[in-house]
């Protein structure tokens, strides 16, 4: 039920799409949608795709009904008759730059990302430059699901090129630049995209981690992940950043208690493990419970070590 949920909620997006038409054209079209969305919504697919190609036939120019026929089929977990039938609409408008890019999203749902990767680049040929961004960054999705970093890294700096301003752009870029090990690179991209939207609580924590993996300073570092905790309460990633400041800054025992709550919570989680380790070893402290505990922490995260480890840490570290 949750994936039809979800395709209504994507077809309704479409219908804001619609062209203008005449008041009782669009009545009957409006109708036609609703009953599509709403027989899509209870399972009732032949109903669905009944009412979706009646649409499509009545505004073909429209691609509310194709994508609805679409959704029907996906639903249904039938991806292959889905693109077979986007296949055959693109051979008869190749052209027609909404269309490559829907049949693109559709081929990343049915995971043929060398199919997405060919529909994104085909998509970009019959687009106006200026309104490209969007696309780069399916296609810069699509490269990474691949494999492909370095296509995707280069895909996601057209779209900054293009939208340089654009935050969620800026933040993508960011985290692939990270990710290619360029930190430096990737700090400035989220200093960038903080200037544009400042309340932005990824992008506070990250760059907070940059700036203690860079040699930054530290202080700053905290002020970023303390906002991005004031932000996004209760969110384990950014107590782990606090915590991975707070032992660089020398605060062991602070960074300790961060540790140890979040691995009690996911204790096969490989960095709060990582970094709890690195705190209990900067400590000194040598207990029989501290080094019994650093010992499962050294271990792999099989079930029977994060069980281990679960029941040192509510046993105490004496």
């Amino acid at each position: 039920m949750q994936r039809c949920v979800v395709i209504c909620v994507a077809l309704l997006a479409l219908a804001s799409m619609a062209p203008a038409q005449a008041p009782r054209q669009n009545a009957q079209s409006d109708q036609l949608y609703r009953t599509g969305v709403i027989s899509l919504g209870t399972k009732k697919f032949p109903e669905a795709e009944a009412a979706f190609r009646q649409l499509y036939e009545l505004e073909p120019g429209n691609l509310r009904g194709l994508m609805g026929i679409v959704q029907v089929y996906t639903a249904q977990g039938k991806e292959e008759d889905a693109m077979r039938l986007l296949d055959t609409e693109i051979a008869k408008s190749p052209g027609r730059s909404d269309l490559l890019t829907a049949a693109g999203d559709t081929a990343m749902l049915a995971k043929n990302y060398d199919k997405a990767v060919a529909l994104f680049e085909q998509a970009l040929t019959a687009i106006p430059p200026e309104s490209a961004a969007g696309v780069y960054m399916r296609l810069s999705d699509a490269w990474q699901k691949k494999g492909d970093d370095k296509s995707a890294l280069e895909a996601v700096r057209h779209a900054k090129d293009l939208s340089p301003r654009d935050p969620a752009i800026l933040s993508s870029l960011a985290v692939q630049l990270d990710a290619a090990g360029q930190k430096k690179e990737a700090l400035e991209a989220y200093r960038t995209a903080l200037e544009v939207d400042s309340r932005n609580a990824m992008a506070l924590n990250n760059a907070a981690y940059l700036m203690a993996e860079t040699g930054g300073d530290l202080y700053e570092a905290l002020r970023y992940a303390q906002r991005a905790d004031l932000l996004s309460p209760g969110s384990a990633p950014i107590a782990d950043t606090i915590g991975w400041v707070k032992l660089k800054l020398g605060w062991t025992d602070d960074a300790i208690a961060t540790f140890v709550r979040l691995v009690a919570g996911e204790p096969a989680n490989v960095s709060y493990r990582a970094h709890l380790l690195a705190a209990l070893e900067k400590s000194g402290a040598h207990t029989p419970g501290i080094t019994e505990l650093m010992t499962a922490l050294k271990k792999d995260p099989a079930p029977e070590n994060t069980d281990r480890i679960t029941t040192i840490l509510k046993s105490g570290l004496k």
